[in-house]
Order: structure tokens, then sequence, then C-alpha cells
């Protein structure tokens, strides 16, 4: 039987969304830039806001780790629009298919809660979904298994009727292991592929 349900991503599948370009316009020499984006404004740099914690805290706990990197940390909150780069088109016409199926939408996404009006802005869309958990209000970020079942739990969605869309491998993993039926993201057509598999498109 085709699926009822389709969880989508967020960044990576339905908007482009970058931090290295934001900053590769404020940070002109490479090294400094690439070891910024590695080690500082990393993957732990944004689980952590995205959490639940507040943006300031995070940026000031990260500048005593960080000393060297207070000025570009300072510019954070007011250049994140820069990282919205769109939306992966091809992504978002197939969501659009899916609602003339009468398949329903979802988005579970790492996102803090200072990030929802930028959502709201770069991705209209975003209020045509059946709809959307973030991070920041369920205070858990993918993988753990926390928000998942909080979306699950909140729309009384079943796991057999659903599939869950991420890029991340590791939160794939996660929900394959919590009977998710998953696919791991890569290009729109792909994806179209994948969705065949299920019943749907």
């Amino acid at each position: 039987m085709a699926k009822k349900v389709v969880i989508f991503d967020l960044c990576g599948v339905l908007v482009k969304w970058n931090p290295r370009h934001a900053y590769k316009k404020r940070i002109r020499d490479k090294k400094r830039l690439e070891y910024f984006m590695t080690n500082v404004c990393s993957a732990d740099f944004h689980l952590s806001y995205d959490e639940g914690r507040s943006l300031e805290k995070t940026i000031a706990e990260w500048q005593q780790r960080f000393p060297e990197y207070t000025t570009e940390l300072a510019i954070f909150p007011e250049i994140r629009k820069d990282m919205f780069l769109g939306e992966i088109r091809g992504t978002v016409k197939i969501v659009k298919e899916l609602q003339k199926q009468g398949v329903k939408v979802y988005l579970l996404s790492n996102c803090a809660h200072e990030n929802i009006k930028l959502v709201e802005e770069f991705f209209p869309l975003y209020h045509a979904f059946d709809g959307a958990v973030f991070s920041g209000e369920a205070k858990a970020v993918k993988p753990k298994p926390e928000i998942f079942n909080y979306l699950l739990d909140r729309y009384q969605i079943t796991k057999e009727d659903a599939v869950f869309i991420d890029d991340n491998p590791v939160n794939i993993a996660k929900a394959k292991e919590l009977g998710l039926d998953s696919v791991t993201f890569s290009s729109p057509r792909k994806l179209r592929k994948e969705l065949k598999k299920y019943g749907l498109l």
C-alpha cells in the first residue's frame, strides 16, 4: 500500500542553507575562514542553539572558547539571512504533487526559535504543510529519538504510513532504527525515484 505521509527535513532538502556563503564575504583570509567554518561555526555550534538554548548564550559560550573569533561570532545573528539561498525547486515541486494526491506532508527540522521567522520569509510553502516540528520547540535535535516521537505523537502519525526524507545519513539511520521507512536525499530526481517505490508520485 502507498504511504499516506511524507516527513521532510528542511535545510538541504527543501531549502538551500549554507553558513559559509555568508561568512566568505566577511572573512577574506581563506585559512582563517576554513578554520572558522570547521571548528567554530561548526555542526556542534548550530546544534547547541537548535536544541532550545538561546542563540545569545550559545554565541557567548563560543566566544569564550574561541576569543580570536569574537567579532565573527557576534555578527552571526544579523547575517543569518544570507545563509538562506532559496528553495530547492525540484523538491518543492514534489511536495506540491504529493499534496495534490492527498498525501499529508510534514516538516521535521533542527531549527531554533530565532530562525522560524526566517523560514517563513525564505520558504513561503512552509504554511502549506500539514504540520511542522522544530527542534527548538521539541527541545531535542535530530538524531535524538525524542524529536521523532514528538512529531509522531503530536500529529498522530502511524510509522507504517510514513516515509522520512533527510540529507543527513545519521538522521536516516536513527529514523530506520525507530521503525520509519526513510530516504537519504541527494537530489530531487533521485528522491522522485525512491518515492515511487512507496507507491507515491
